[in-house]
């Protein structure tokens, strides 16, 4: 299974962050957990991840990233 991220520019509180139009075929969850993306030239940027569903998840970050850049999350309390 393949999950794509999208970081969202942080021009609001992260809690008013959002991606639009929603795209996803399930229900999203909220949370609220920090971490890091790194991109493919190997740079590591701080993140918050915003929610997540089976099919994707929502982060919020200072730093842009293009629509179809692939990036690895990192996440505190996930996958441990």
């Amino acid at each position: 299974m393949s999950i794509q991220m999208q970081a969202i520019p942080r021009r609001a509180p992260l809690s008013a962050a959002r991606i639009a139009p929603d795209r996803r075929r399930h229900k999203r969850f909220k949370v609220q957990v920090s971490g890091r993306f790194m991109r493919a030239d190997r740079s590591e940027h701080v993140c918050n991840l915003i929610d997540v569903c089976p099919g994707g998840m929502a982060i919020a970050s200072q730093e842009l990233v293009a629509p179809d850049e692939r990036i690895i999350g990192q996440f505190e309390h996930l996958g441990s």
